[in-house]
């Protein structure tokens, strides 16, 4: 299931953010950038880590639902 958090962004909004995370990672930018990035992140309800802990998660998300 996808979390209600993600779907409150529009497609082009959450493409932006993958884009975003592939240049910090494309240019190898320091660690600063890429944990500023995951607090953003986490403070819009994009990521939530309990959710790394679940069964979902080790079976992988299903898209689409």
């Amino acid at each position: 299931m996808i979390s209600n958090n993600v779907k409150k962004f529009k497609k082009h909004e959450l493409i932006a953010m993958i884009q975003e995370i592939c240049a910090i990672i494309y240019y190898q930018q320091p660690t600063k950038n890429q944990d500023q990035w995951l607090e953003d992140k986490i403070v819009v309800g994009i990521w939530d880590y309990h959710l790394t802990e679940d069964d979902e998660y080790e079976a992988g998300f299903k898209v689409g639902e």
